[in-house]
C-alpha cells in the first residue's frame, strides 16, 4: 500500500524594529469554585485564526504564564485538571506589549469509574513538531536554515521524512504552497541532497530565520 506523506511548514512572517515590542503575553490563576488554588492544571491556548496552539502547566499556586504571543485574537484558553470539569474562555484578545491577566475557575467533577477494555491493532498515527520563535532563538543552528529546525523531528533525514523522498513534502508559508522540488542536477548548477525547501536547489535560503515566528511539521 502506497504511503502518503504530507509535511506542512506554517511560517508566519513578521517585521521588527530595534527595541520595539512586537508580542503580547497572558498570565493568570486557575482556581476551584471555592477559590482554592488548582496546582499543576493543564493550560491550552489556541490562536483561532491559524489554529496555533500553546501549552503550559500551572505551578503549585495555580499560576500560569505564556509569552511571545501574536497580538490580537481571538484566542481560546482552556484549563483542565484531574477531578475537575474542563473550562474554556473564548474570544480573548491580547494588546500589543501588554501582559493580559486572565483567571479561570474549575468546578469539581464526580465520576464513577467504568469497566475499561484494552485492545490492540494497527492504527494510523500522526506525528508533529511545533516550534515557536522563542524556542528557535535558543536552539543552535550552523547554517541559519529552516532545515536546522525541521531535522529535530525524529523521522527526519535531510528533510526526507519517514524514508520518503523530499519531493513528497508539502511546504506552505502562511498557507501558500512554496515547494522547491525540481531538484536541478549538480551539472546544471544545482546541489546534491536538496531539501525541497524554497531556494534549496539553487544554494539559497529564501526565508530568513529572523522572519519566522512559528514552524510546524506534520507527518501522516
Amino acid at each position: 500500500m502506497k504511503k502518503n506523506l504530507i509535511v506542512i511548514f506554517t511560517l508566519f512572517l513578521f517585521s521588527s524594529a530595534f527595541a520595539q515590542i512586537t508580542t503580547s503575553s497572558i498570565e493568570g490563576f486557575v482556581r476551584s469554585e471555592e477559590g482554592k488554588k488548582v496546582a499543576s492544571a493543564k493550560i491550552v491556548l489556541v490562536y483561532t485564526p491559524t489554529n496555533t496552539t500553546f501549552r503550559t502547566v500551572a505551578n503549585k499556586d495555580g499560576y500560569f504564564s505564556i509569552n511571545n504571543l501574536q497580538p490580537g485574537g481571538p484566542y481560546v484558553l482552556t484549563a483542565s485538571s484531574v477531578g475537575f470539569k474542563e473550562n474554556s474562555l473564548n474570544d480573548l484578545n491580547l494588546l500589543l506589549g501588554e501582559n493580559s491577566g486572565v483567571d479561570i475557575n474549575l468546578s469539581v467533577e464526580s465520576n464513577t469509574l467504568k469497566e475499561v477494555t484494552i485492545s490492540s491493532g494497527k492504527k494510523k498515527v500522526n506525528s508533529a513538531l511545533q516550534m515557536d520563535a522563542a524556542r528557535m532563538r535558543v536552539l543552535p543552528t550552523t547554517s541559519r536554515n529552516i532545515t536546522d529546525m525541521t531535522r529535530l523531528t525524529p523521522q527526519s533525514a535531510n528533510n526526507s521524512f519517514l524514508g520518503t523522498n523530499f519531493r513528497y513534502n508539502n511546504v506552505t508559508i502562511d498557507g501558500s504552497i512554496s515547494n522547491d522540488a525540481i531538484g536541478f542536477s549538480p551539472s546544471l548548477g544545482g546541489q546534491s541532497g536538496t531539501s525541497g525547501m524554497p531556494g534549496s536547489s539553487t544554494r539559497t535560503a529564501s526565508i530568513s530565520m529572523d522572519a519566522i515566528q512559528d514552524i510546524q511539521v506534520f507527518l501522516s
